[in-house]
Parts: structure tokens; C-alpha cells; sequence
């Protein structure tokens, strides 16, 4: 474990078996300061000394096995699926801004469903686009990116590239590469990349 981890846990009073122990002094005496003539003749014979370490740290008290780990990968996933992004700002912004973000959230739900019917594509391609659009709406652009963007573009691909979970994105994120290079002033990335 780090010894940086150990100090922190030892500040916030947790896992007392992870805090550092230091060695107990048990001369204490009073150094006096020597003269210039003893330290030189002390730096010319000195021997480096070796600093004493630190007793190894036991093992954490915690531990996150392979079904630990699955499970917390479920619940992030289910951040924005099962709308608890949207239950964590509720109330926090305008009308507004808080209906535009649980839209863009619906949108993404479906958007990462493993299957689609035709009737339901067309469906998602329009809702997608209005999200997309209302975010552009109610949110500063500076809160925007091309992956944001992005969102028009999955849907329309369905028919052509099958669902979100079985795509590569490669191709997308050179292009993303290209565009990004092409700005020229931060603040304005949009019409500098237009006119580079």
C-alpha cells in the first residue's frame, strides 16, 4: 500500500493497521552543534548512513474480487441507463437545462439497447437529433464536444453498422484526431475549424 494512502487513512481516523509506525527515539539528548574544523574532517572520513526504512505496510483491509468488480461495472453502467445521473441533479438546475439533460439521458438508454426494430430506428434517429439539438440549446457550447456531436451520427448508422456495443470507433476518433488538430483558437473551436 502507499505510504501516502497509510497517511491519509491515519488523518481520516480509518483502518489503524494501515497507518505508519515510526521507530521510538529512545536517547533524548540534546545535540550540540560542532565546529566548522569537526564537520570537514567528519565529511572526509564520513560513511554514508543508511537511512533506516519503514516497516512494510500490511495489506489492505479491503479487496475487490472478480465479482466485486463486475458488480461495480453494472452500477456504472447504470449511471445514466436506469436514470440515476438524472435523480442526482434533479432539482439542481432550471426547468429548462434539467428537461434537456433527462431527454439527452432517455436517448442514451436507448441508444445502448443490444437490439432494434426498423420502426424503432426511426424513431431513435429523431430523438437522438433533438437531444443533440436541445443540449445545443440550453447548455454553452464551451460545455460541448465532438462527442457530443458524435450522438447525430450513431444512430443514422444502425442500419448500416449494427448496434452501439458491437462498433469500432476507430475511424471516428481519427477524424476526431484531424478535426481537433485543425483548431487554431480555443474559445472558437468551431469557426476556426471551419476555416482551416
Amino acid at each position: 500500500m502507499d505510504l501516502k494512502f497509510a497517511i491519509v487513512k491515519k488523518n481520516y481516523n480509518r483502518f489503524k493497521e494501515t497507518w505508519p509506525k515510526r521507530p521510538s527515539s529512545s536517547s533524548s539528548t540534546t545535540c550540540e552543534r560542532p565546529s566548522k574544523q569537526a564537520k570537514k574532517s567528519s565529511a572526509e572520513t564520513a560513511v554514508p548512513e543508511q537511512t533506516p526504512k519503514a516497516p512494510p505496510l500490511p495489506a489492505a483491509p479491503w479487496l475487490l474480487t472478480k465479482q466485486d468488480i463486475k458488480l461495480v461495472d453494472n452500477r456504472a453502467k447504470s449511471f445514466v441507463t436506469k436514470n440515476i445521473a438524472a435523480w442526482c441533479i434533479r432539482g439542481l438546475l432550471a426547468m429548462s437545462q434539467e428537461e434537456t439533460l433527462f431527454n439527452l439521458f432517455e436517448v442514451i438508454k436507448r441508444l445502448t439497447q443490444p437490439s432494434y426494430t426498423t420502426e424503432q430506428l426511426q424513431g431513435l434517429i429523431e430523438d437522438t437529433s433533438t437531444a443533440v439539438v436541445l443540449l445545443e440549446r440550453d447548455f454553452p457550447l464551451t460545455l460541448q464536444n465532438i462527442t457530443t456531436h458524435l450522438l447525430h451520427h450513431i444512430s443514422e448508422g444502425y442500419e448500416d453498422y449494427g448496434p452501439l456495443y458491437d462498433r469500432w470507433l476507430y475511424p471516428f476518433e481519427r477524424a476526431n484526431s484531424w478535426v481537433t488538430r485543425q483548431i487554431l483558437q480555443h474559445g472558437h473551436e468551431e469557426s476556426t475549424v471551419m476555416q482551416t
